[in-house]
């Protein structure tokens, strides 16, 4: 199974969230990649920096990536097993509240 979702972050602050069943002792590679979004700021000029947190069906995080490579690569990238089947929530936030699209990969 490969699901893709595009979305864009707008305004500054806003998130998205995605919701998927995930089977334990699966493991999927998750990642977010953001696009070209104009911006100035010295962190990611240019690029949208996205963070990524999965949640389970309690509302606990039970992972998070901001930098899968650091300062060499600021988008996300969780492997992430899950321990017990259900519905998990996938929310896509953009570092110090910046703009900007993203696609967002769980496969």
């Amino acid at each position: 199974m490969t699901t893709v979702y595009n979305g864009e972050l707008y305004p500054s602050g806003d998130d998205d969230s995605y919701t998927e069943h995930l089977t334990r002792g699966n493991t999927y590679q998750i990642d977010l990649d953001g696009l070209v979004n104009g911006s100035t700021d010295s962190t990611s000029p240019g690029v949208l920096d996205p963070i990524l947190s999965i949640y389970d069906s309690n509302h606990n995080l039970v992972a998070s990536n901001d930098d899968a490579n650091g300062a060499a690569n600021r988008d996300s990238h969780i492997d992430f097993t899950p321990t017990q089947s259900g519905d998990y929530t996938f929310v896509v936030t953009g570092f110090n509240n910046e703009t900007g699209d993203y696609t967002l990969t769980i496969a």
